[in-house]
């Protein structure tokens, strides 16, 4: 979670101290990952060809269908090989912090932490469609009854995206 939190505070960094002209979007997207149907909004900046994406998402079948808030964060940094005027594909490393409590009385919710290479398919000029997909590895961070502290579990990622965006 520390990893994650300085990668997205340099980010910001890097971004804050940029000289370059940069192009600001938004966009909309479902994902499906392991754990559930992802329903995300982030906000993307590009930089000459270094794009970075951060956003919010929640879980859709926790939170609809069994009434447990499972929100979470997300950042993207997605480096553009292939760029034509209406088609960009992009090698994409994604980061995900999503938090769920298991148990309505436990105070100590589980955390999931993914990590993943995969890409990034972007089609259109203003209005954008999104597809990206991705592997890598999750770790879980579950609170343990009877040891009062956090163990973990590690496994496979994979995620599966399409959305749509707005450059302006």
């Amino acid at each position: 979670m520390r990893f994650l939190i300085s990668m997205l505070f340099s980010g910001f960094m890097f971004i804050a101290f940029g000289q370059e002209r940069c192009t600001k979007s938004f966009s909309a997207s479902l994902e499906a990952r392991k754990m559930d149907y992802f329903l995300g909004i982030d906000f993307h900046l590009k930089f000459k060809r270094l794009n970075l994406a951060v956003g919010i998402e929640t879980g859709m079948i926790k939170t609809a269908f069994q009434q447990r808030l499972f929100p979470g964060f997300h950042f993207q940094a997605a480096y553009p090989i292939i760029k034509k005027e209406r088609f960009t594909l992009a090698p994409a490393i994604d980061f995900n912090a999503n938090m769920l409590q298991v148990q309505g009385s436990s105070r100590n919710p589980n955390l999931f932490n993914e990590s993943r290479l995969g890409y990034e398919l972007k089609w259109g000029n203003k209005f954008k469609f999104i597809h990206a997909a991705g592997l890598g590895i999750i770790t879980e961070h579950f609170y343990g009854a009877y040891s009062q502290k956090y163990k973990s579990a590690f496994g496979m990622a994979y995620s599966i995206k399409m959305g749509c965006l707005y450059e302006f």
